[in-house]
């Protein structure tokens, strides 16, 4: 299955494969030049994918207020 990332998610795409990875040890992941290949098909491992995607894209852009905030607290 192919699915197309857009430039936005670009940044987020190595860690994200990471993560989803381990949560599906048996799909293998291939980055290509528009996006990514799994090496199997479902709507399932689809949204699994591009929600992975979207957490990473949001861990790493609060990263620097969660960062202020556990500063603040300590």
């Amino acid at each position: 299955m192919n699915i197309k990332v857009q430039p936005v998610f670009a940044p987020y795409l190595e860690e994200a494969i990471v993560r989803f990875s381990y949560l599906y040890p048996g799909v293998k992941v291939t980055i290509e030049a528009d996006g990514v290949t799994l090496d199997d098909d479902g709507a399932e491992l689809l949204a699994a994918f591009q929600h992975t995607l979207y957490r990473q894209k949001i861990y790493r852009e609060t990263e620097g207020t969660r960062r202020r905030m556990l500063e603040s607290l300590l």
